[in-house]
């Protein structure tokens, strides 16, 4: 539990001062961008996706559809938003939209982190990695966020906590036993989204070569563990 608890806290550290710890300087924060999405994505092909498995022995085809759901709940949840909201309340409506998926999202990581230490506390660390990784580079972070919610500094402590939180109620959700691969199943939906969405790079934007180099370096080192 010790291990999980440092991640939390780092990542909460990490998202109270993340204006602070900013990379300003854009052909930096560029190339750094494109070769954490590179590593982000490699992670979910190599190690998410392959977890999913835990659970195919117990549920079949069926823990597919909690990967779907995860995925659909996410876009549908923010095309709703763009798409019902008046335009002088619509950064308003995303920033409360943000403001919660962050906070059950990184909840859920806590319990995640948990969970993967259990089985393998080097997976937990190749998981941590990249999270700090697009959360230090501003990729899904409190500078997202309204800077209306970012000035009540009561409210940032809280979102900051949420991996925290996650730690603590882990073994509540992990008792639930089976059912937890269908919540692993859902987050790594959300996660599928964030990572093909938001992560990277789009159109002409990012450095396709950091982006490689991303994906290299971070299969190498997956691969490194593989038995």
């Amino acid at each position: 539990m010790l291990l999980p608890i440092f991640y939390s806290l780092v990542l909460g550290l990490t998202h109270f001062f993340n204006e602070k710890i900013q990379i300003k300087h854009e052909y930096v924060h560029v190339r750094l961008v494109s070769f954490v999405s590179g590593i982000t994505v490699t992670y979910v092909f190599l190690i998410l996706l392959p977890e999913i498995y835990r659970g195919f022995a117990l549920f079949n085809q069926f823990i597919f559809i909690s990967i779907l759901v995860g995925f659909t709940l996410a876009h549908i949840s923010e095309k709703y938003v763009y798409q019902h909201s008046a335009p002088q309340t619509l950064k308003e409506n995303l920033s409360g939209l943000h403001s919660l998926a962050f906070f059950v999202y990184h909840l859920l990581l806590g319990v995640i982190f948990v969970s993967l230490n259990q089985v393998n506390t080097l997976n937990s660390v190749l998981f941590f990695l990249p999270v700090l990784f697009y959360s230090s580079v501003g990729l899904i972070s409190l500078e997202k966020i309204h800077s209306k919610v970012r000035e009540h500094k009561s409210v940032k402590f809280l979102l900051s906590l949420s991996t925290l939180f996650g730690v603590l109620l882990a073994d509540l959700l992990l008792s639930f036993g089976n059912t937890y691969n269908l919540i692993f199943g859902f987050i790594v939906g959300l996660f599928l989204y964030i990572a093909l969405i938001d992560f990277v790079p789009k159109e002409s934007r990012g450095r396709p070569e950091f982006f490689a180099l991303g994906v290299f370096v971070y299969t190498l080192v997956i691969a490194s563990t593989f038995t």
